[in-house]
């Protein structure tokens, strides 16, 4: 930048001493332009640099969170196998496939790989939140709930509340005889 100015500065000169040479003049602004062309273009290159390390830092980041949001899903899915239904499952699998491929592409293509971990964390959450969903409707379904006490829950029998006699009886003894009414 320097360099331009002081070409610019004695063109100037010239043009004010007097009589002077337009072709010379205009050759010294085109080495001035050479010349910030060339400040501009390791300007730009410095700042290419700087925003390949902010991608790259920015890529670590969000690697981490993508991890444990695929961790996490992982972990509810897992725990509550059961009760999670397949696009939790789908969206976990998504998301486990856009890290992978982030992973791949990390080193040659940061910012590809930065969409592709955006986009895992994007469908780890999702998946996650499925998941708390299904779990939720399972644990509040009354069919499902085993709670216990729950006569349609998995120990339960449907209809038991129905039975004569249900809850009166407090031991064997008290048990009517074959052929006896309760």
């Amino acid at each position: 930048m320097a360099a331009a100015e002081t070409v610019l500065l004695g063109v100037g000169r010239a043009r004010a001493a007097g009589p002077y040479d337009p072709l010379d003049a205009l050759r010294r602004l085109g080495e001035a332009e050479a010349s910030l062309d060339e400040a501009l273009a390791d300007m730009g290159a410095q700042e290419h640099e700087d925003s390949a390390q902010r991608t790259r830092t920015l890529l670590e980041r969000t690697t981490l969170t993508a991890r444990a949001a695929v961790a996490a899903a992982d972990d509810r899915i897992t725990e509550h196998r059961d009760a999670v239904g397949s696009p939790a499952r789908t969206r976990l699998a998504e998301a486990r496939r856009h890290l992978a491929q982030s992973e791949e592409t990390a080193g040659p293509d940061a910012p590809g790989a930065l969409v592709e971990v955006r986009r895992a964390d994007t469908l780890a959450r999702q998946a996650l939140a499925l998941a708390d969903a299904d779990v939720h409707a399972y644990e509040h379904d009354p069919q499902t709930s085993g709670e216990i006490g729950n006569p349609n829950g998995p120990g339960g029998v449907s209809g038991a509340e129905d039975l004569p006699g249900r809850g009166e009886l407090s031991g064997p003894g008290d048990l009517p005889a074959q052929g006896e009414e309760p």
